[in-house]
């Protein structure tokens, strides 16, 4: 027997459609935009769709469409608006659409629903009930499911990428039960790697703007998602493979707009073309209405083909460009962005409508509103595990990983200690051997964890298991058994990776600048460097400006110096690495820097900890002179220590002035003598 669910705020049918392909039978949804029934009714006939404000709907229009004993599931995604923050206006709003959440409750307790399923933008956690108050409307929704029998609820942030949508879209879920036993999870990612926007595309003519000539026949080479988007049976929406492309349709441009789209590289939005375009040239661009008066910075984003989309929004038609076309996205083409099969008819509404009148959709805003059927039939196939008992747990994984770490490591110390007891004369275990047990057990333990849990696991991603054996790697080490605690710090050391670098990046610049100023010299981060290329006021040759882009493009340095000289013109002559730590991707920065410096560039590397330079081969790596490096890898390290100093490793702290000496010598021998600025100079050479 189907599961039976009741779908609040439906829209076009996102959600209904992921369920229905994981065999979840749908019973009533509620809508209020007429567009959005007109295409939910459509596409499922069989779903009673009840038009009207969710707030006005009473028990009597339910009741008679579901089973006496209620039903499975309700989902409720009420409108995200005063939520999300993409759109700012709308978030500073407290009025009455901030609390809807409570009419998908109400259904649910009409439906007498064992569960609830609330989906929204994960910036609802942060929006308080009134301005200047601490009490967040999740809060509310905490207690009020509480108070309505739904106290066993897990909440949960999944990006739609993960389960196969190529977009990477981050949604904040709630799953609740008045089940008070079970055992609630979210599901687990199925996408080992992203879907990326040629894969989305695949299959799909092109369309030419002003032009009559739909796109109507597949074409060229498949990929495995668009299989799956044609695949009829897999959504359970008809027989076979779908044989005809809809919604294909040219749409209407200005040649001004075309011209526009011409200029933008892949990854490039309006916000690049305003930085590129300065004074007179933007001026000449907004006089012929190539570039507008004011700049949008969510407009005109040219997708990626390797990469999956931005996330995609009601806006999809102004905020996107094709990878490869001048031209905005079709709506098929929004579909496959976010996951809808090629089947799917959206019959209800216009093409395209003024976002002023709210009770109407247009297509457009039916796909970016929607949630995405592929991470709804995530969601289902999850569900009817949970209420099967099948459901598999991040828990499991950890339960598992966890008792191989254990296990192994256990008998690897035991079968070290007993050979090292057997060898010794008196059958005991040298005082000096006891780290080095130790660290092999443990070793062996993270690797046989690792390899036991990918084998037992294909289907789940290998960071994950990484994640479940770096928790039993905590838990042994430091006694912490509760998985919150341990989660929160694998978070605090995940989020000083990732902070700790660009911090130290500020710091340099900051205080590296402070002790340049009077010399006419500036430490720019990598985006402020390009900033200058871009604005084209930056006065090296192009073929310098040309190796330039190449590294920022490859993010191989962190900091550039740039050097103002009296007759007005400004020159990069600096490349600078930063690292918190010596052994921290050193060797990989290595040959980058010896490249800068082939190419007669200062190259420079800032560490805070030197403590990796006790070891010879991190030193050779600097100053050359062994088989392995007998080249120096930089013109200079400066490290945060005093008792690093040796050849090119130069002491130096926030007053930055060893660093500033060599600087100021560089600056002038690159300006005077450049030819002869290669690998084998020294700023501290007579």
């Amino acid at each position: 027997m189907a599961l039976t669910h009741i779908d609040c705020f439906s829209g076009p049918g996102g959600i209904c459609t992921g369920f229905h392909a994981a065999g979840i039978r749908t019973l009533v949804a509620i809508e209020y935009i007429q567009s959005c029934v007109d295409t939910y009714s459509v596409n499922h006939p069989e779903v009673h769709v009840i038009h009207s404000d969710i707030r006005d709907v009473t028990a009597e229009q339910i009741l008679q469409y579901i089973p006496a004993d209620g039903v499975d599931l309700v989902s409720s995604g009420m409108p995200c608006e005063t939520f999300s923050t993409a759109g700012n206006t709308s978030r500073s709003f407290y009025d009455e659409r901030q609390f809807l959440f409570r009419e998908g409750l109400r259904i649910a307790k009409i439906a007498k629903a064992k569960m609830i399923l609330f989906e929204n933008v994960p910036a609802i956690t942060t929006k308080t009930v009134e301005k200047g108050k601490s009490e967040r409307i999740v809060d509310v929704l905490r207690r009020e499911l509480a108070a309505a029998g739904y106290e066993n609820y897990i909440e949960v942030v999944l990006n739609a990428a993960n389960y196969g949508v190529p977009q990477r879209r981050n949604r904040f879920f709630i799953l609740a039960t008045r089940l008070k036993d079970l055992k609630l999870s979210e599901p687990l990612p199925t996408q080992k790697k992203e879907v990326t926007v040629a894969e989305a595309f695949a299959e799909l003519p092109n369309v030419v703007p002003n032009t009559e000539a739909e796109g109507t026949a597949y074409t060229g080479e498949a990929s495995a998602f668009s299989g799956l988007m044609r695949d009829n049976e897999f959504w359970q929406l008809g027989q076979g493979t779908n044989n005809a492309v809809t919604y294909q349709t040219p749409m209407k441009h200005r040649a001004c707009t075309l011209e526009r789209f011409a200029l933008l590289h892949p990854g490039e939005s309006l916000k690049e073309l305003f930085e590129r375009y300065t004074g007179e040239e933007r001026e000449a661009l907004q006089a012929r209405r190539v570039l507008p008066k004011k700049m949008f910075i969510k407009r005109n984003y040219r997708l990626k083909s390797g990469e999956a989309s931005p996330t995609v929004t009601s806006h999809c038609l102004d905020e996107f460009v094709h990878p490869v076309y001048d031209r905005a996205l079709t709506v098929r083409e929004c579909a496959r962005l976010q996951s809808f099969p090629d089947c799917y008819d959206f019959a209800g509404g216009p093409f395209l409508v003024p976002h002023i009148d709210r009770t109407v959709q247009d297509k457009y805003e039916q796909i970016g509103d929607a949630v995405p059927p592929l991470l709804a039939y995530a969601w289902g196939k999850q569900i009817i595990n949970i209420l099967e008992g099948k459901a598999m747990t991040v828990s499991d994984i950890r339960d598992y990983c966890g008792q191989v770490y254990a296990d192994t490591y256990l008998s690897e110390k035991q079968r070290m200690e007993s050979e090292l007891a057997a060898s010794s004369r008196n059958g005991m275990i040298p005082a000096s051997k006891v780290e080095e047990i130790e660290t092999a057990a443990q070793k062996e333990a993270i690797k046989n964890a690792t390899i036991a849990g990918i084998e037992r696991f294909p289907d789940v991603e290998a960071a994950l298991i990484w994640r479940t054996v770096y928790e039993a790697h905590v838990h042994r080490k430091s006694g912490i058994q509760d998985a919150d605690t341990i989660a929160k710090v694998i978070s605090a050391d995940q989020s000083w990776k990732k902070s700790s670098g660009h911090a130290f990046e500020e710091l340099i610049k900051i205080r590296a600048s402070a002790a340049l100023r009077e010399d006419n010299i500036d430490i720019l981060l990598q985006r402020d460097l390009n900033t200058l290329i871009k604005a084209h006021e930056l006065d090296n040759e192009p073929r310098d400006i040309s190796w330039l882009k190449e590294q920022i493009k490859a993010s191989v340095f962190d900091l550039y110096a740039v050097v103002h000289t009296k007759n007005g013109k400004r020159f990069c002559f600096g490349c600078i690495q930063s690292k918190t730590s010596v052994r921290d991707r050193v060797t990989r920065d290595r040959e980058p820097s010896m490249q800068a410096m082939r190419s007669f560039f200062w190259s420079t590397i800032i560490v805070l900890d030197g403590d990796f330079l006790k070891l010879p081969k991190f030193i050779s790596m600097v100053n050359g002179g062994t088989a392995e490096h007998p080249e120096n890898g930089w013109h200079g390290m400066y490290v945060f220590s005093e008792q690093y100093s040796q050849d090119r490793i130069y002491p130096i702290d926030l007053g930055f002035q060893k660093f500033r000496e060599h600087a100021v010598r560089a600056a002038q021998y690159w300006l005077t003598q450049r030819q002869w600025f290669n690998e084998h100079w020294r700023a501290d050479a007579d």
